[in-house]
């Protein structure tokens, strides 16, 4: 499969109330992305574009976004989004957040830890320590994204097309809180990898018993002594996940365009849009159709912070982001498990 990764807002705007930043997901299946592609093509021949060609989501318009949702559910895509209100958080609060997230990082070493693992985990808390509020805001929005979309698109393709779980491919859109693909590629391998590989550890990806993953086989991981420490694997678990292959085996910074970074540009923009009063219903209503359904909302919004009560502008959209996704299990699928539960 195929994951394209982009983000729409600067993360910043601290207690400008309300000021929303997202990152997206469009996974796409690797049988279908050359169709995808040719099609995408040829609707979107008339989009606007910028003084280098790339057409960018926030100049569409309702019924140019709405013309491409027929073609990406046809094609089995899924998109995914987590994001975060800036505006509702405080300066304290996020570097609150930020100091305690990197005492975190640090709190479980004891002297039966490694020095080259130590010396690793201790420069990993200093970057972070050291980023600026947007991209340490922007990396905990990406700490939540990648687990549930792995998690995600894995068992739904895994009900449907498993020959998908074999290889992830992952374009990464390398314009956005650091200045060239080489600091994001840096960015990725030193935080972003390591902070889910430990995650996936403590909290396991959940598969169906009805699913066929045999293609993932290649990601097992032999859980040795430091893995049984860090995580709550048991035996007779299914053996954890290598997330440093899942992402890195085939991975790629791109600060110039294709379609599928055009394409979830577009899918990203036009929900913040909407959140922001910008993009009227007829853009933005078939969108949920491409995220997997549950509960409560396929929006996932963090917070960084204990946030006041207050009245959300944009509760309407994310509502309306809670009805119409695709069936985790397909329909088949879903009656015999009905069955077996009675």
């Amino acid at each position: 499969m195929h994951i394209f990764i982009d983000e729409t807002g600067s993360f910043s705007g601290i207690g400008e109330f309300p000021s929303v930043s997202l990152v997206g997901a469009l996974v796409v299946p690797d049988e279908r992305l050359a169709s995808l592609e040719k099609q995408y093509n040829r609707l979107s021949r008339n989009f606007p574009r910028d003084d280098r060609g790339e057409v960018k989501g926030r100049a569409l318009t309702e019924k140019q976004v709405a013309s491409l949702i027929p073609m990406l559910f046809e094609h089995s895509t899924l998109f995914d989004a987590t994001g975060v209100d800036v505006g509702a958080h405080t300066e304290d609060g996020l570097k609150q957040f930020q100091a305690e997230q990197a005492e975190r990082m640090t709190n479980n070493l004891t002297d039966k830890h490694s020095a080259t693992l130590t010396k690793q985990v201790w420069a990993y808390r200093d970057k972070f320590e050291k980023f600026k509020l947007p991209l340490m805001i922007q990396t905990m929005a990406t700490f939540e994204l990648i687990p549930k979309l792995i998690e995600l698109s894995t068992n739904y393709y895994a009900t449907r097309r498993p020959t998908e779980l074999a290889e992830f491919h992952w374009t990464i859109d390398a314009k956005g809180n650091l200045d060239t693909p080489n600091q994001w590629e840096e960015w990725w391998s030193t935080v972003i990898m390591p902070f889910l590989q430990s995650r996936s550890f403590k909290q396991p990806f959940k598969m169906l018993p009805v699913g066929d993953y045999s293609k993932m086989k290649r990601f097992d991981v032999e859980p040795d002594d430091f893995i049984k420490e860090m995580s709550a694997w048991t035996e007779g678990d299914p053996p954890p996940l290598d997330i440093k292959a899942i992402i890195s085996d085939n991975l790629q910074f791109r600060s110039d365009t294709c379609p599928g970074l055009e394409l979830v540009d577009i899918l990203t923009n036009a929900t913040r849009r909407a959140m922001n009063g910008n993009l009227q219903k007829e853009g933005w209503r078939r969108i949920p159709e491409l995220m997997i359904h549950r509960n409560p909302q396929y929006i996932n919004l963090i917070a960084l912070e204990d946030l006041p009560k207050r009245v959300y502008p944009y509760s309407r959209i994310v509502n309306a982001y809670s009805r119409g996704g695709r069936a985790l299990l397909p329909a088949k699928l879903h009656r015999q498990a009905l069955k077996r539960a009675k």
